[in-house]
């Protein structure tokens, strides 16, 4: 009987320890979302320009995209209450060329890493939306996995000026 006991009290001990163990590595996890948002090595969430709010999944360890910049991503775009209104394993995006939210969060991420970005409605389809898709004034999140860089094209060639 008190070997049964002895084995019970040590499984409760180890599932206790265990349990401890990942609340601790949680509070660890929680202390690097700084609560003024502000930038540090370890920080995980920012608050961006215009409201836009960044929180760093996986931190990319490849270069980050300039306003020129073609980039190659995969993402899955919410409404607020978690609904999908659309999604892309793989497409190639001006950063540039696409709504302000994601131009914005864009040049926050470095190759490689995956982000959930919070888009005020002004940042996203603003007053308009995107019918049939994307209501008027909607507020919307994506995650984003910025998978690469690509050349950036250069600009067109203007055609020469014809004299007459």
């Amino acid at each position: 009987m008190k070997r049964i006991l002895l084995i019970g009290l040590l499984l409760t001990t180890s599932v206790f320890a265990q349990v401890t163990d990942s609340i601790e590595a949680e509070l660890d996890r929680l202390k690097l979302i700084k609560k003024d948002n502000s930038v540090g090595k370890k920080s995980m969430t920012k608050m961006l320009e215009k409201g836009i709010k960044i929180s760093h999944i996986e931190l990319g360890t490849g270069k980050k995209p300039s306003l020129n910049s073609v980039v190659e991503v995969g993402y899955v775009g919410k409404f607020k209450n978690g609904k999908i209104f659309d999604s892309q394993i793989k497409i190639d995006l001006a950063v540039n060329g696409v709504i302000p939210c994601w131009t914005i969060a864009l040049t926050e991420m470095q190759v490689g890493g995956k982000a959930f970005i919070e888009c005020p409605m002004e940042t996203a389809y603003g007053e308009t939306g995107v019918p049939g898709v994307v209501p008027p004034r909607t507020a919307l999140n994506f995650e984003i996995y910025l998978r690469d860089i690509k050349v950036p094209q250069p600009p067109a060639a203007q055609p020469a000026p014809t004299q007459q």
